[in-house]
């Protein structure tokens, strides 16, 4: 019973530190997942088979991390 219990547990932890959250950004609704989180948090997540990145400033603004060389 305490194995279960702890799975259970182990589990639980595990989804809220992978949780997403709807951002609007640009029109554009998306899911973001954070990966860190302190003064600039940085979100992340796969659309459209893309890895796209966002940072999230402390007043809430977000901003896109784009890749200017392609």
């Amino acid at each position: 019973m305490k194995k279960i219990f702890l799975i259970l547990i182990f589990s639980f932890a595990f989804q809220l530190n992978h949780c997403q959250e709807t951002y609007a950004i640009n029109g554009e609704t998306l899911e973001l997942k954070t990966e860190i989180d302190g003064k600039l948090d940085l979100l992340w997540n796969i659309i459209d088979g893309e890895y796209r990145y966002f940072v999230r400033t402390e007043n809430d603004d977000i901003i896109e991390l784009k890749n200017k060389s392609d």
